[in-house]
């Protein structure tokens, strides 16, 4: 739906776009804003704060462009669109619902199967949780939340709501905070809707649950209304591995926490140290956070991670890299796990690999690249994991600065 003419520039931004090349779309609109024109510049006022966090401005600069060209222009379907997204993570969900309503009413034949699909379901989800209020966060004075890694890796924090007293994995992977059958019980959570297909890292489909819990104690912290997807206690147990997992803290959550430095053994909330000209190196696309990533000279775009123990390059990536990877690479085998279960999986292992996250070089002694094609990782070179965030004296995400930096030991 990126179908605004005019200026050189803005054929430049419609192409980054289409491309999801939003870092460069960064660049291009940061450098040369000032030359669109007035209907332009709402346009893409409107898609750069969205991609950038920055909900409040979007919301405004959609609305003046849909009151000045009105609903039913031939771009003004993005705009409404965009004007959901940012009420859904602003948790309006039932403006976000009659939002994707317009939507679907003027421009469902303007949309692929692909949108069509995402803005249906979205309008599913949104519709759903109508009565739910927004979500809020208390931090109640902690600004150091304690932490402990489980034998895969994982971070996890301490949560308490209704009997349940559990650890819960910390996500940024996550869209949305997500729950166990028997802990959703266990925490009185209050059911909001059912048949939401949720995707999962093995590329499986699932149709979940949606619950909210009017009040979570998060080590100390009260978040209220907090929404979950419920998996049956199935969907999140792995056998093979000896392991299951009781819930998980997803992206809504730790936005709303603020300024995040992950430590070994702790995340500590608010002031972090961030070099000043760190900035703008994260984006988020709907609900799924990406990063900049600098990798034997190309700029290149990873999901940001911290359900992965292991990072790696996307089947798109080798696809453009396959006769490189494919002679310096060795095969490996194991175990992908994700909710619904795992699959055995056979991707090509690169050591020692090099990758520059906000201006500082990261190594892993060992990298993935996965071959199959993955629906949520299509349109990514790749996943940036807790091997290489923490590969050094850990990380700090800014949602101010909507920037990720590395710290080096």
């Amino acid at each position: 739906m990126h179908e605004m003419t005019g200026y050189d520039i803005s054929a430049e931004l419609n192409r980054a776009a289409d491309e999801k090349n939003y870092f460069l779309l960064r660049d291009i609109y940061t450098a040369h804003s000032g030359n669109l024109s007035r209907k332009e510049g709402l346009y893409w006022e409107t898609v750069f704060n969205n991609l950038f966090g920055r909900e409040y401005r979007s919301l405004v600069a959609a609305g003046r462009f849909l009151s000045e060209y009105g609903p039913r222009d031939e771009s003004a379907g993005e705009m409404i669109y965009l004007t959901a997204v940012n009420q859904l993570r602003r948790s309006r969900y039932s403006a976000a619902a009659a939002s994707l309503r317009k939507l679907l009413r003027y421009h469902r034949d303007g949309m692929d199967a692909e949108e069509l699909e995402e803005a249906r379901s979205n309008f599913e989800v949104c519709r759903a949780l109508r009565r739910v209020g927004p979500q809020t966060v208390e931090l109640n004075g902690i600004r150091r939340i304690p932490t402990c890694r489980t034998r895969f890796g994982h971070i996890t924090v301490g949560v308490r709501a209704g009997g349940l007293q559990g650890r819960f994995i910390v996500d940024t992977g996550a869209n949305y905070s997500t729950v166990a059958l028997g802990a959703a019980r266990e925490m009185g959570l209050l059911p909001a809707g059912s048949g939401v297909e949720v995707g999962t890292a093995t590329g499986v489909r699932l149709d979940c649950g949606l619950a909210h819990a009017p009040t979570l104690d998060l080590s100390g912290i009260t978040v209220r209304n907090a929404v979950f997807i419920v998996m049956e206690d199935s969907q999140l147990s792995f056998p093979e591995l000896d392991y299951s997992i009781e819930g998980i803290i997803g992206l809504p959550v730790l936005r709303q926490l603020g300024n995040l430095r992950f430590a070994r053994d702790h995340i500590r909330i608010g002031n972090i140290r961030i070099p000043g000209d760190i900035n703008l190196n994260f984006c988020l696309e709907g609900l799924t956070p990406l990063v900049e990533v600098g990798s034997r000279d190309e700029r290149l775009m990873f999901t940001l991670d911290t359900g992965a123990n292991q990072s790696e390059y996307s089947h798109g990536y080798y696809t453009r890299h396959s006769e490189r990877l494919d002679a310096s690479a060795s095969e490996s085998s194991g175990l992908r796990g994700g909710g619904g279960g795992v699959v055995r999986h056979r991707p090509l292992a690169l050591r020692s690999e090099h990758l520059t996250v906000g201006g500082r070089q990261l190594i892993v002694p060992s990298m993935n690249v996965i071959r199959e094609d993955y629906d949520f990782s299509r349109g990514k070179d790749g996943n940036l994991g807790l091997d290489m965030l923490m590969a050094g004296d850990g990380f700090a995400i800014s949602f101010d600065r909507m920037a990720v930096f590395p710290y080096s030991r």
